[in-house]
Protein backbone atom coordinates (compact mmCIF):
# COMPACT_ATOMS: atom_id res chain seq x y z
CA UNK A 1 0.00 0.00 0.00
CA UNK A 2 2.61 2.56 0.40
CA UNK A 3 4.51 1.80 -2.89
CA UNK A 4 1.34 2.52 -4.39
CA UNK A 5 0.34 5.35 -2.50
CA UNK A 6 4.03 7.18 -3.26
CA UNK A 7 3.78 6.25 -7.05
CA UNK A 8 0.34 8.44 -6.73
CA UNK A 9 1.98 11.10 -5.06
CA UNK A 10 4.60 10.88 -7.58
CA UNK A 11 1.92 10.34 -10.66
CA UNK A 12 -0.42 13.08 -9.67
CA UNK A 13 2.57 15.42 -8.86
CA UNK A 14 4.05 14.90 -12.29
CA UNK A 15 0.24 15.04 -13.99
CA UNK A 16 -0.49 18.35 -12.03
CA UNK A 17 2.68 20.25 -13.06
CA UNK A 18 1.69 19.38 -16.48
CA UNK A 19 -1.36 20.33 -16.49
CA UNK A 20 -0.48 23.68 -15.34
CA UNK A 21 1.55 24.12 -17.83
CA UNK A 22 -0.18 23.07 -20.66
CA UNK A 23 -3.07 25.76 -18.70
CA UNK A 24 -0.57 28.32 -18.80
CA UNK A 25 0.10 27.34 -22.41
CA UNK A 26 -3.53 27.55 -23.71
CA UNK A 27 -4.99 31.28 -21.86
CA UNK A 28 -8.01 30.95 -24.72
CA UNK A 29 -8.77 27.31 -23.99
CA UNK A 30 -8.27 27.61 -20.38
CA UNK A 31 -10.88 30.61 -20.37
CA UNK A 32 -13.44 28.42 -22.12
CA UNK A 33 -13.33 25.72 -19.78
CA UNK A 34 -14.05 27.73 -16.78
CA UNK A 35 -16.63 29.42 -18.36
CA UNK A 36 -18.19 26.12 -18.63
CA UNK A 37 -16.96 25.03 -15.77
CA UNK A 38 -19.02 28.06 -14.01
CA UNK A 39 -22.32 26.71 -16.52
CA UNK A 40 -21.74 23.65 -15.32
CA UNK A 41 -22.00 24.97 -11.44
CA UNK A 42 -25.23 26.84 -12.17
CA UNK A 43 -27.02 24.29 -13.81
CA UNK A 44 -26.65 21.91 -10.96
CA UNK A 45 -27.32 24.69 -8.83
CA UNK A 46 -30.56 26.02 -10.48
CA UNK A 47 -32.04 22.31 -10.54
CA UNK A 48 -31.70 21.93 -7.02
CA UNK A 49 -32.89 24.96 -6.23
CA UNK A 50 -36.28 24.33 -8.43
CA UNK A 51 -36.29 20.99 -6.91
CA UNK A 52 -35.77 22.22 -3.23
CA UNK A 53 -38.48 24.61 -3.80
CA UNK A 54 -41.03 22.58 -5.80
CA UNK A 55 -40.81 19.53 -2.57
CA UNK A 56 -40.04 21.86 0.50
CA UNK A 57 -42.57 24.44 -0.44
CA UNK A 58 -45.30 23.27 2.19
CA UNK A 59 -43.12 21.84 4.26
CA UNK A 60 -40.50 25.15 4.83
CA UNK A 61 -42.52 27.42 3.09
CA UNK A 62 -39.97 28.00 1.24
CA UNK A 63 -40.43 31.60 -0.82
CA UNK A 64 -41.01 31.87 -4.51
CA UNK A 65 -37.85 33.77 -4.90
CA UNK A 66 -36.07 30.83 -4.21
CA UNK A 67 -37.68 29.27 -7.61
CA UNK A 68 -37.23 32.46 -9.39
CA UNK A 69 -33.22 32.20 -8.56
CA UNK A 70 -33.14 28.31 -9.45
CA UNK A 71 -35.04 29.52 -12.60
CA UNK A 72 -32.52 32.53 -13.12
CA UNK A 73 -29.49 30.18 -12.52
CA UNK A 74 -30.68 27.69 -15.05
CA UNK A 75 -31.40 30.12 -17.71
CA UNK A 76 -27.78 31.38 -17.28
CA UNK A 77 -26.19 27.77 -17.39
CA UNK A 78 -28.10 27.02 -20.42
CA UNK A 79 -27.01 30.80 -22.23
CA UNK A 80 -23.63 29.46 -21.19
CA UNK A 81 -23.90 26.47 -23.15
CA UNK A 82 -25.65 27.74 -26.04
CA UNK A 83 -23.30 30.89 -26.39
CA UNK A 84 -20.25 30.14 -24.84
CA UNK A 85 -18.21 32.68 -26.68
CA UNK A 86 -20.71 35.25 -25.38
CA UNK A 87 -20.68 34.14 -22.09
CA UNK A 88 -17.33 33.95 -21.61
CA UNK A 89 -17.15 38.21 -22.56
CA UNK A 90 -20.09 38.64 -20.15
CA UNK A 91 -17.98 36.87 -17.57
CA UNK A 92 -14.95 38.48 -18.10
CA UNK A 93 -16.79 41.94 -18.03
CA UNK A 94 -18.50 41.10 -14.77
CA UNK A 95 -15.33 40.10 -13.00
CA UNK A 96 -13.75 42.99 -14.78
CA UNK A 97 -16.46 45.80 -13.16
CA UNK A 98 -16.50 43.43 -9.52
CA UNK A 99 -12.32 44.01 -9.11
CA UNK A 100 -13.05 47.64 -10.36
CA UNK A 101 -15.34 48.41 -7.80
CA UNK A 102 -13.73 46.36 -5.36
CA UNK A 103 -10.36 48.43 -6.00
CA UNK A 104 -12.40 51.87 -5.64
CA UNK A 105 -13.72 50.81 -2.45
CA UNK A 106 -10.48 49.76 -1.38
CA UNK A 107 -8.76 53.00 -2.62
CA UNK A 108 -11.34 54.78 -0.38
CA UNK A 109 -10.91 52.54 2.91
CA UNK A 110 -6.75 53.49 2.06
CA UNK A 111 -7.43 57.25 1.83
CA UNK A 112 -9.40 57.25 5.10
CA UNK A 113 -6.98 55.71 7.21
CA UNK A 114 -4.36 57.82 6.26
CA UNK A 115 -3.68 58.67 9.98
CA UNK A 116 -2.51 55.05 10.65
CA UNK A 117 0.78 53.75 8.93
CA UNK A 118 0.72 51.20 6.77
CA UNK A 119 -2.35 52.99 4.95
CA UNK A 120 0.07 53.30 1.83
CA UNK A 121 0.19 49.64 0.91
CA UNK A 122 -3.33 49.31 1.30
CA UNK A 123 -3.59 52.11 -1.14
CA UNK A 124 -0.90 50.85 -3.67
CA UNK A 125 -2.53 47.11 -3.68
CA UNK A 126 -5.79 48.85 -4.98
CA UNK A 127 -4.03 51.05 -7.43
CA UNK A 128 -2.37 47.94 -8.95
CA UNK A 129 -6.33 45.94 -8.27
CA UNK A 130 -7.81 49.52 -10.51
CA UNK A 131 -5.26 49.14 -13.15
CA UNK A 132 -5.56 45.32 -13.69
CA UNK A 133 -9.45 45.53 -13.68
CA UNK A 134 -9.16 48.11 -16.46
CA UNK A 135 -7.23 46.03 -18.31
CA UNK A 136 -9.47 43.10 -18.13
CA UNK A 137 -12.34 45.24 -19.27
CA UNK A 138 -10.27 46.67 -22.08
CA UNK A 139 -8.88 42.93 -23.44
CA UNK A 140 -10.84 39.49 -22.96
CA UNK A 141 -7.21 37.96 -23.83
CA UNK A 142 -5.57 39.35 -20.52
CA UNK A 143 -8.84 38.19 -18.70
CA UNK A 144 -8.28 34.63 -20.65
CA UNK A 145 -4.25 35.21 -19.50
CA UNK A 146 -5.34 36.00 -16.59
CA UNK A 147 -7.51 33.38 -15.43
CA UNK A 148 -4.65 30.63 -17.14
CA UNK A 149 -1.75 31.73 -15.19
CA UNK A 150 -3.57 31.70 -11.81
CA UNK A 151 -4.76 28.14 -12.24
CA UNK A 152 -1.42 27.14 -14.00
CA UNK A 153 0.49 28.91 -10.93
CA UNK A 154 -1.85 26.80 -8.27
CA UNK A 155 -1.55 23.31 -10.20
CA UNK A 156 1.83 23.93 -10.90
CA UNK A 157 2.35 24.39 -6.88
CA UNK A 158 0.17 21.86 -6.30
CA UNK A 159 2.18 19.28 -8.40
CA UNK A 160 4.79 20.40 -6.48
CA UNK A 161 3.91 19.68 -3.15
CA UNK A 162 3.07 16.61 -3.98
CA UNK A 163 6.05 15.73 -5.55
CA UNK A 164 8.21 17.09 -2.45
CA UNK A 165 5.39 14.65 -0.21
CA UNK A 166 6.73 11.93 -2.12
CA UNK A 167 10.23 12.66 -1.85
CA UNK A 168 9.35 12.63 2.01
CA UNK A 169 7.98 9.60 2.17
CA UNK A 170 10.57 7.83 0.24
CA UNK A 171 13.50 9.61 2.28
CA UNK A 172 11.61 8.39 5.27
CA UNK A 173 10.73 4.63 4.03
CA UNK A 174 14.49 4.86 3.44
CA UNK A 175 15.44 5.88 6.89
CA UNK A 176 12.99 3.97 8.90
CA UNK A 177 14.55 1.16 6.93
CA UNK A 178 18.50 1.58 8.24
CA UNK A 179 17.42 1.56 11.37
CA UNK A 180 15.67 -1.60 11.38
Amino acid sequence: MRKFYSFSLLAFGLAMVAFGVFVMMNPELSLRVFTLFIGSLLGLYGIVEIVAFVEQRKVWNISFLFLLNGLLALGVSIFTFARPELAEMTYVFVFGIWVLVSAIFQMIAALSLRRIPGWGALLAIALVLFIFALVILLSKMAAAITVSVTFGIYFIAQGMALFFAWMLLRRFRTASSLRD
